[in-house]
């Protein structure tokens, strides 16, 4: 929720001292987090290391915000192409095997709400009234989603219900009717 972006950090260390320092780059790739989609902002760089025992360095990927209800979505951060050591030394430089995850935790809720009519004077036994109700969304859900919806007499009788219509409730704004005699 919101409009400024979250920064993800990701930090990698050099385990022990790497005599003349190395570079090894870094690149994002979609999970179920699309960057075309806005999700995220793909990157890719280089991180210079010294070779200093316990080096870290550290690069930012940037998560955008939407106002969608979604699942919690990934993205995924590989190292790779190490350069600048001597080729008996390149071995000993182990990255990981595989990528590391980021994980965009959704915070967008949606409400449905019922908007029922006035109160309206009853049909009579020759013309119904019918009575429209709202059923409004207040964000955007992705996927869409489907609800079912029933009626109950209430105070009125089951002869002043004469029939209930509507359409599946979805996303956009559906609309139910009930017709009363």
């Amino acid at each position: 929720t919101g409009s400024d972006p979250s920064l993800f950090q990701f930090d990698v260390m050099l385990s022990i001292a790497v005599v003349g320092g190395f570079r090894v780059d870094f690149t994002t790739a979609d999970g179920t987090a699309i960057a075309v989609d806005g999700d995220y902002q793909a990157g890719s760089g280089t991180l210079t290391f010294a070779g200093s025992e316990n080096e870290t360095q550290s690069f930012t990927v940037v998560v955008n915000r939407d106002n969608v209800v979604e699942g919690d979505e990934t993205f995924a951060v590989s190292l790779g192409n190490l350069r600048g050591v001597t080729a008996d030394v390149a071995p000993r430089i182990q990255l990981p095997a595989g990528p590391v995850f980021g994980t965009i935790l959704n915070d967008d809720t949606a409400t449905v709400t019922i908007v029922g009519p006035d109160a309206t004077p009853e049909g009579t036994a020759d013309a119904a009234t019918p009575f429209e109700f709202r059923v409004q969304l207040s964000g955007a859900v992705q996927g869409g989603f489907s609800l079912a919806y029933s009626t109950s007499d209430g105070t009125a009788l089951p002869r002043d219900v004469v029939r209930v219509t509507g359409v599946p409730l979805a996303t956009g704004l559906p609309k139910a009717s009930a017709t009363s005699a």
